[in-house]
């Protein structure tokens, strides 16, 4: 079997005091691990109880059977009410300087006695222990059971960081609910030995017991019950605590996945949408090219439509003066024949009917000619007038389409808005769900590393982030973390076998001196002992950056110099300017991408003429 696994094997599970040398293993670790100390103090819990109470016997018939017994020792002594040691102590001197002997009174002092003794015992020298293990879980989980959300506690965020907003919530509750516990109950019996406690410092559930049971005058009855209370009350709040984190990790699942079909859904909305505003768009379109066709035709149409419309007036009257002389000629003919002897002479006669029928003859030929002439001009007409008329309601479908384009981009915009929104909550969401997963979080808090918080931060300073822009593999490494944890990754990969000379010529504050840098390479190498230079040099730059409070990228450039490692620092200075290069590179996609989709989405159209 493999050394390795030799010394995994046969290594201790870790407990919630060696959380405070050592990180935990993983969040389950530290869960499980938390709930066997709970455990543990709840089973001890019961044993004291059991050191006091018969079998089968509650706190309530326990202080039934001493009552009787205190109030007979307090009717022979004249006290009306205990509410402090010292009230005991006279109690017990007056009973016995009365010098009586009887046996009732002998047992019930020597009952008291016992009961006294057991508070005492108790409170606080049983309970001290107890208050150490519930404060060491409380700080276990003070200190890993984070929600890593960086935003405001006073008022409620956006609806995608309900969880972890309520999640902080009640932490803080949970946390100052159990630092008034811990201290209460030393608090209280301190006050029960110097001036007394009344009923009502007692929790509501103790003080019901009192109420059943009538004892309220006698405290000394009740701190055993209080104890108890307060430390199951405390105990179920840790409980509480950790199957707060456990959901929490569950509950951040859910709204991934929530944020994910809310996406979906919107995506799909948007699209069909912008579907819908670009095919608007284009009736729009057609109908404006229309509008400037017949805009630019106009003179031309006018003249055309004027002219066409005297054309029109003067075949009308040319009609009416044919049909004039046809009427003319039709009667001149009727009267001759029905009167000839209107006539003087025959030849007149003759020469008004030959007149008459030669100009009905030739009426009757240019008439045809005449109507054809202004069917054309009022067909010409009607085709003008329908020009205008569909051109008023290109006019009005223009007007029409161009609110329903504005509405619809105010739509396009909104889900746009919505999508972003969503994606950068997702980001942050997906970002703390990693977080509370991966057991690099608990290395970092336990060597009090700086956790990656630029989502949060980004968040808060509400930064526009496009849901579209993924960083690319060879780039990712340029964006990741601030220059000084960039400068170490680059160090620590080449530095090889010179990380400790670099480490000896690294400055820091507060000062260390050589006996405190040997300890601590002699410590790196016994940690690491099969560890490679890589991550030799890893854990030395991390070192560093605890114990040196003011580290920078000038500070590790500077000492590299001083081991003649000039090429190490001119790689940091060439990845830093690589860092800058990219991170603006990407801004301006960011910002190029964001224009591109806005402006498809919100613009207007300007060229529709005025009515």
């Amino acid at each position: 079997m493999p050394a390795v696994t030799t010394l995994a094997f046969y290594r201790e599970p870790q407990t919630v005091d060696s959380f405070l040398r050592e990180r935990p293993k993983s969040l389950l670790a530290l869960r499980a691990a938390c709930r066997q100390e709970i455990d543990a103090v709840l089973v001890v819990l019961r044993e004291i109880e059991l050191d006091y109470l018969h079998p089968h016997e509650t706190q309530e018939d326990f202080i039934r059977e001493n009552l009787f017994t205190f109030k007979r020792l307090m009717m022979a002594g004249g006290i009306r009410e205990i509410r402090k040691t010292f009230d005991i102590e006279n109690m017990m001197e007056s009973l016995n300087s009365l010098g009586t002997e009887s046996i009732k009174y002998t047992e019930s002092m020597q009952k008291v006695r016992q009961l006294q003794q057991h508070v005492g015992d108790f409170l606080p020298e049983k309970f001290t222990p107890f208050n150490e293990r519930l404060t060491k879980v409380m700080q276990c989980l003070r200190k890993y059971c984070l929600s890593f959300y960086r935003g405001t506690t006073q008022r409620s965020p956006d609806k995608y960081l309900d969880t972890p907003f309520k999640y902080e919530q009640k932490r803080l509750e949970l946390t100052t609910r159990m630092q008034k516990i811990i201290m209460g109950l030393t608090e209280k019996f301190f006050v029960f030995g110097s001036v007394g406690l009344g009923l009502q410092g007692f929790s509501y559930n103790v003080q019901q017991l009192a109420r059943r049971v009538g004892c309220g005058e006698i405290s000394l009855l009740l701190l055993l019950p209080e104890a108890c209370e307060q430390v199951r009350e405390a105990c179920q709040l840790l409980n509480n605590w950790i199957e707060l984190d456990k959901e929490y990790v569950e509950n951040l699942g859910n709204d991934l996945v929530g944020i994910e079909l809310e996406q979906s859904s919107a995506s799909r909305k948007y699209q069909e949408e912008y579907t819908k505003m670009v095919q608007l768009k284009h009736r729009q379109a057609a109908i404006l090219k229309r509008i400037d066709a017949y805009e630019k035709e106009l003179p031309d149409f006018q003249q055309k439509k004027k002219h066409v419309g005297r054309r029109h007036h003067l075949a009308l009257v040319e009609m009416k003066k044919c049909e004039y002389h046809l009427h003319r000629a039709k009667t001149v003919l009727g009267d001759i024949k029905r009167h000839p002897e209107t006539f003087f002479t025959e030849e007149e006669m003759q020469r008004a009917k030959l007149e008459s029928t030669l100009e009905l003859k030739r009426q009757k030929t240019i008439f045809p000619k005449i109507s054809k002439k202004v069917e054309i001009t009022e067909s010409i007409v009607k085709h003008c007038a329908q020009r205008d008329s569909e051109h008023e309601a290109d006019k009005r479908a223009a007007m029409e389409l161009q609110f329903q384009i504005d509405k619809s981009s105010r739509i396009v915009a909104a889900l746009q808005e919505k999508l972003e929104r969503s994606t950068r909550y997702e980001k942050v969401l997906r970002h703390i769900f990693t977080l509370k997963q991966s057991p690099s979080s608990m290395k970092k808090i336990f060597h009090n590393l700086q956790l990656d918080d630029r989502l949060q931060n980004s968040l808060i300073k509400e930064r526009s982030v496009s849901p579209t822009l993924m960083l690319a593999p060879e780039i990712e490494e340029y964006t990741l973390g601030n220059p000084i944890q960039m400068a170490c990754r680059v160090v620590a990969k080449a530095i090889e076998q010179d990380w400790f000379r670099l480490y000896f010529q690294l400055p820091f504050y507060p000062p260390r001196g050589q006996v405190d840098l040997d300890a601590d390479v002699d410590r790196i190498n016994k940690r690491l002992v099969r560890g490679n230079r890589q991550e030799l040099a890893t854990e030395m730059l991390a070192t560093w950056r605890r114990l040196h409070t003011r580290a920078n990228v000038e500070a590790l450039k500077e000492a590299l110099g001083r081991i003649g490692r000039q090429d190490l620092s001119q790689r940091v200075d060439a990845h830093l300017a690589r860092r800058l290069h990219v991170q603006a590179s990407q801004q301006r996609s960011m910002q190029s991408m964001t224009t591109a989709r806005q402006q498809d989405a919100v613009r207007t159209y300007t060229s529709l003429p005025a009515l």
